[in-house]
């Protein structure tokens, strides 16, 4: 499969570049696990083989609300 287009910004270092795709992935996968589950978390969290609160802080750091999905 090909890879993905990237948004690149030469002012950005590998880091901060990395740290930001790796949050958009985040953002885009419990948002849409979220929906799946019909906002129930204790099943998306059993889905997704992650502990009920660290799905929490995930919504919590990206801004997703159960009630936005």
């Amino acid at each position: 499969a090909a890879a993905a287009p990237v948004d690149f910004d030469d002012a950005a270092s590998f880091r901060v570049a990395k740290e930001r795709a790796v949050a958009a992935w985040e953002r885009g996968y419990v948002r849409e696990l979220v929906r799946r589950h019909d906002g129930n978390l204790s099943r998306a969290a059993r889905a997704a083989r992650m502990d009920r609160n660290h799905l929490r802080e995930l919504l919590r750091r990206h801004g997703v609300s159960i009630t936005d999905e």
